[in-house]
């Protein structure tokens, strides 16, 4: 599915949402933005709960269930997106153009605790 057709199915489904760049008084709906994030956190810390308990609790890791949270996780994502007027496709493209900045050589593990640095400063 593209993002396009993902927000346009998932606004048919988030009522509180309509009109996703809703406005009171030229500020964002203060309900509608603290939803989405209560609502992205919440999600992202049900995936981690999940990688959590398979880790340090010796469960059997669930990827239908991990794939499920990460998918909530997608949907408050987008929908705080969609609150501020920005698609999916930009958010991707300027997270992309950040880490080229960053990182042009890509990652290289510095030590054992796992510092990433970027690969020209080495």
């Amino acid at each position: 599915m593209m993002p396009q057709m993902y927000r346009k199915r998932a606004m048919e489904r988030s009522p509180m949402l309509e009109g996703a760049t809703a406005q009171l008084e030229g500020y964002l709906s203060r309900d509608q933005l603290a939803l989405c994030a209560m609502g992205l956190t919440a999600e992202a810390g049900e995936a981690a709960d999940i990688i959590k308990k398979h880790l340090f609790h010796g469960k059997t890791l669930n990827l239908d269930d991990l794939e499920k949270e990460l998918g909530d996780t997608l949907w408050y994502l987008d929908r705080t997106l969609a609150l501020i007027g920005v698609s999916l496709e930009h958010c991707m493209h300027l997270n992309d153009a950040k880490l080229e900045e960053r990182y042009p050589q890509g990652f290289v593990q510095r030590n054992s605790a796992g510092e990433v640095v970027c690969a020209q400063h080495e």
